[in-house]
């Protein structure tokens, strides 16, 4: 016989067998934030429409393809084409994300590159990255990003005149030890990598989006927009 599920009166969460009363918020002392779920998003994943049908079924493509970096690991390709029994995605070593250049070689944007690169045509270059995504879908995510303070950042990037001449630089002072607010010491740290850099002195850890001219814009590590930017920015 399963045991009674009990639910906190304060929080609402449901508790695991014996844990203690104020496991879980301390009594109704401790509250978390929520994030506020736009509308449209919500009936996307929650209604039965043709089009919120397709976004559950594809949500990870979905993801992808607003995500500001690619996933780079080396993955075993023979358990991920085994469709008998449990799926199984099994990593060997370490996980890398990516940040693309600025300008695409190929006028094929993808990623980041898709928030200020040809913008005109952003709704079918979005497209083209997967024959299952649907147009009125993609236009109902763009409409809902564009409150992403993130996503408005990059997008300000297609402003900048001479865009060709500029870089993505993650920049630190290795004497700087800051723990917990460090840059990380494995190598899954986001961003493109220039060499021979002729600013030596270096005092601050911070992105940069640097001119040849001089002009540069710049981004603190304690702005509130550093932490999200090297990874990806997810729906959900």
């Amino acid at each position: 016989m399963l045991p009674k599920t009990t639910i906190c009166e304060y929080c609402g969460a449901v508790k695991f067998f014996r844990e203690t009363k104020g496991f879980c918020c301390l009594n109704g002392q401790i509250l978390l934030k929520t994030n506020d779920t736009p509308l449209e998003l919500y009936m996307l994943f929650t209604s039965n429409f043709e089009e919120s049908l397709n976004f559950q079924k594809m949500v990870r493509s979905y993801n992808c393809n607003f995500s500001l970096t690619s996933f780079g690991v080396n993955y075993d390709k023979t358990l991920c084409t085994n469709y008998n029994g449990i799926y199984t995605f099994r990593v060997h070593g370490q996980i890398y994300h990516f940040i693309n250049e600025i300008i695409p070689s190929d006028n094929c944007s993808s990623h980041l590159q898709l928030y200020f690169f040809d913008i005109d045509n952003e709704v079918q270059n979005r497209l083209n990255l997967s024959e299952w995504l649907v147009e009125s879908v993609i236009v109902k995510l763009m409409k809902i990003l564009e409150n992403n303070p993130y996503t408005a950042f990059f997008r300000n990037l297609g402003t900048i005149p001479d865009l060709e001449n500029h870089s993505t630089r993650l920049r630190c002072n290795p004497n700087t030890d800051q723990r917990t607010f460090n840059t990380p010491n494995v190598s899954q740290v986001a961003t493109i990598w220039v060499d021979h850099d002729d600013c030596g002195d270096i005092h601050m850890r911070d992105i940069v989006v640097h001119c040849k001219d001089g002009n540069h814009n710049r981004i603190q590590y304690y702005y509130g927009c550093y932490d999200p930017i090297p990874t990806s920015i997810s729906l959900w």
